[in-house]
């Protein structure tokens, strides 16, 4: 690398030599992209079931202090005892604010208060 890196200085790279190195280059940006890509969506998914109630499907995020009902395009926040609808800058602050943790805390109180709001519900892994 360091001696291509000398050779395109003098001069001496042919064009078929630079394109070489432009394509792994651009397969190394990728392949780092795409891992990047792939860790953040294991750790969304640890943290996430789908919840089944009254013939209604959605996604409930666990983040411990900040949990989430999505359904569609509709975001609520589970927060005292109730659903109160929020935004998708929210969703993604409390995601980041919890990335890279290994475990994370759930109150059984988020259980009840679906309970309370949705009625009978099931949670599907």
């Amino acid at each position: 690398m360091i001696a291509n890196k000398e050779r395109i200085r003098s001069g001496k790279l042919t064009q078929k030599e630079v394109d070489k190195v432009k394509g792994d280059a651009i397969e190394l940006i990728d392949s780092l992209t795409e891992y990047a890509q792939r860790t953040d969506l294991i750790t969304a998914e640890k943290g996430t079931m789908q919840i089944l109630y009254n013939g209604r499907k959605g996604e409930l995020v666990l983040l411990g202090k900040d949990n989430f009902l999505i359904e569609g395009r509709e975001i609520k926040k589970i927060a005292d005892g109730k659903l109160t609808i929020s935004t998708k800058e929210d969703l993604e602050k409390a995601f980041t604010e919890n990335k890279g943790k290994l475990n994370t805390q759930i109150s059984i109180d988020v259980f009840k208060t679906l309970e309370k709001v949705l009625g009978h519900f099931e949670l599907v892994f």
